[in-house]
């Protein structure tokens, strides 16, 4: 939660005033050993450099038997998905950019910002780190762009890749660039069409009693 500003935090607090609220460190959680029944996440490991220390603080603070629930996804999966854009792709072409995001992803892990496909990654993770009774489960969600792009999930999409065509996070190669910036212009024209599955792993591990 380092990222999050303290306006934030305020607004969030104001939101669910019943709530109890605590920005701190994953690394070092503000918390005593064997504190909890329930420890959870969605989409936080991806952004560490050290997801290791993460799960290790996790166990930590769970109390024996506790349970850790953890939702992580496989964001690479994206590029082996055909749409509108590259349907007619040759199949070299299209293992060149598949090849772009592999030595993207790694130039983000070597930058210390995150694994961008942690989410099948997690139970081992977990295993290595003394957690007992793992199971993952994969979601079946589709996540559709259709013109006219009136739902409020593919104008929520279009705004985050607005965004990163703006930004380019993430080490982006410049043909990841040119691709997205691509992808961006179908949409301006209603020209883009895809249904890509969301690989969302949600993993569950048990800390063993005592």
């Amino acid at each position: 939660m380092n990222e999050i500003t303290f306006s934030k935090l305020t607004d969030i607090k104001e939101l669910y005033p019943n709530w109890n609220f605590i920005k701190g460190d994953i690394k070092r959680l503000p918390f005593e050993d064997n504190s909890f029944d329930l420890v959870t996440c969605q989409t936080l490991l991806i952004h560490l450099d050290s997801p290791i220390l993460a799960v290790k603080e996790m166990f930590r603070v769970l109390k024996p038997g506790g349970k850790v629930l953890i939702s992580e996804p496989n964001n690479f999966s994206q590029s082996t998905f055909r749409n509108s854009w590259n349907i007619d792709h040759s199949t070299q072409k299209r293992l060149d950019s598949i090849t772009e995001k592999l030595k993207s992803d790694e130039k983000k892990k070597k930058n210390g910002h995150g694994d961008n496909s942690i989410g099948e990654i997690v139970p081992i993770h977990l295993r290595k780190n003394g957690f007992s009774e793992i199971r993952t489960y994969m979601n079946d969600k589709v996540t559709s762009l259709v013109p006219p792009y009136s739902t409020i999930e593919e104008q929520q999409k279009i705004d985050m890749l607005t965004h990163f065509s703006e930004n380019y996070p993430f080490e982006m190669s410049e043909q990841d660039k040119e691709e997205l910036n691509d992808e961006i212009q179908m949409i301006s024209r209603e020209e883009y069409i895809a249904y890509n599955p969301t690989m969302l792993f949600l993993t569950m591990g048990v800390k063993p009693q005592i």
